[in-house]
């Protein structure tokens, strides 16, 4: 809208200034929601990614900042951004997170290392003291019984049939 069409309804003694104010604090509540559910997440992430999304997300960094702190490229930070907010909104993070706690110890291990955490199988191996063959196998099952639940393979995932 212009600012004309607000110094005519403000000449009318319309109360139409003071609604959009309204809606600009309705705005700003609903994104810090999103705000706090995202670094509610994150709080799951490995240091590395948590530091990413807290440092954009919390402390209200810039990609240039962060950018400078890491020592890469705005857009790389950027990308690893918009990667971490895909990753976190992907139903298999919230199928894992619904569903880990039923889970055996070196299955929920598994999950939290390589699925939340993003970490490769082989460091998920290390981390976890479990051999590559374990980790595997875990990881194929958690995404069998994801796509059992009627969810599809993620996109750059390896599907079952392959």
């Amino acid at each position: 809208m212009s600012s004309g069409i607000f110094q005519i309804a403000a000449a009318a003694g319309s109360d139409l200034g003071s609604a959009r104010r309204k809606v600009l604090v309705d705005r700003r509540a609903e994104r810090r929601t999103d705000d706090d559910w995202v670094l509610n997440r994150a709080s799951l992430l490995s240091p590395e990614d948590r530091a990413v999304v807290e440092g954009f997300y919390d402390k209200g960094m810039s990609a240039v900042q962060l950018a400078r702190l890491m020592d890469v490229h705005p857009g790389t930070v950027r990308r690893r951004t918009r990667e971490l907010l895909r990753h976190l909104r992907s139903p298999l993070f919230s199928f894992v997170l619904a569903h880990r706690s039923q889970w055996s110890e070196p299955r929920q291990v598994v999950a939290e290392l390589h699925i939340l955490q993003r970490r490769t199988l082989r460091d998920t191996a290390r981390r976890a003291h479990l051999t590559m063959h374990v980790v595997r196998r875990e990881v194929e099952h958690i995404r069998a019984r994801f796509e059992a639940m009627g969810f599809e393979p993620e996109r750059g995932q390896r599907s079952q049939a392959s």
